[in-house]
């Protein structure tokens, strides 16, 4: 799962908690994450997304449990669950039955969209909006032509 923070799901954001928390530079936290500096910058200032996994990392380097760092940022998993399933209008739990092909085709178009119109920094919400649209668009050229009896 892919997150960022400083949004309505995450109103805190991960890189900035865990730099409070461990009063490590971001150089330092950047490299106990195992990640470069300007790439752990980027995800602070919400120009890189950052993974359920990162978060998982920044908890264990905070000394944090996983929940308890959630609580601090002001959210929980599930909620971030929550508002994927509403943006995506699909349960997490069900199968979703995407053309690999069509996906490769609207993800590389989203991209084109999300730099040309939001600079590429975009939230992972506004992507996703964005991908499902162009998935949409898609798979409409594509779909096969039935005639009516």
């Amino acid at each position: 799962m892919i997150l960022t923070g400083n949004n309505l799901v995450m109103p805190k954001s991960p890189i900035s908690l865990a730099k409070s928390l461990t009063g490590l530079t971001g150089e330092k936290l950047a490299e106990k994450l195992g990640v470069s500096a300007t790439h752990l910058s980027r995800m602070g200032s919400n120009k890189r997304r950052i993974t359920t996994e990162h978060i998982e990392k920044l908890a264990e380097i905070s000394g944090k449990s996983v929940d308890e760092f959630y609580s601090l940022l002001g959210t929980h998993p599930a909620d971030i669950l929550e508002a994927q399933e509403a943006l995506s209008g699909h349960s997490a739990n069900d199968a979703l039955l995407i053309d690999p092909n069509l996906f490769k085709k609207a993800y590389e178009r989203a991209r084109a969209i999300e730099q040309t119109m939001l600079g590429g920094r975009g939230s992972n919400a506004d992507f996703a909006i964005i991908l499902e649209q162009a998935y949409s668009d898609i798979a409409a050229q594509h779909a096969p032509v039935t005639e009516e009896d």
